[in-house]
């Protein structure tokens, strides 16, 4: 989803490098999809505190990220293009729940995903763009404690 070159990596000297860790001076996407900004502290087994923010492409990440017992969630943004937010230009808003389910009108059930916005707005991922009073087998996966 978010592409790099090679332009674009900084070099670090050798001995100030993570193991595995390459850095870029900026990341690139060709594809007008949602994505989540994640801000997140990092609690090591001496109780020292990194915070960090990661971009990630997948809710299931973002759960993934949640339930690990050194990471407490600071900030959690829905980035949505246009299209999606139907404003016609790109948004960060808070994100406070995801919610799935299934569209209920039709023969073969799709799954949906509901996005619950910290203002109370909501966005639906829909297959048919089915509103959310035709979603059913709702199922809270996502919450910003």
């Amino acid at each position: 989803m978010f592409e790099t070159v090679n332009s674009a990596e900084i070099a670090i000297p050798a001995d100030l490098a993570l193991d595995e860790v390459r850095v870029w001076s900026y990341v690139q996407t060709r594809l007008h999809v949602y994505w989540f900004h994640v801000v997140y502290k990092l609690i090591n087994h001496t109780g020292d505190e990194q915070c960090n923010i990661v971009f990630f492409s997948h809710s299931e990440q973002l759960i993934q990220l949640q339930q690990q017992a050194d990471v407490e969630l600071i900030e959690v943004n829905l980035v949505t293009p246009g299209y999606f937010n139907n404003s016609g230009s790109w948004k960060m808003e808070g994100l406070k729940e995801i919610w799935t389910g299934i569209e209920s009108d039709v023969s073969l059930s799709h799954e949906v995903l509901i996005y619950i916005l910290t203002n109370d707005k909501h966005y639906i991922d829909s297959n048919l763009n089915s509103p959310k009073s035709k979603v059913i087998q709702k199922e809270l996966i996502f919450s910003k404690k």
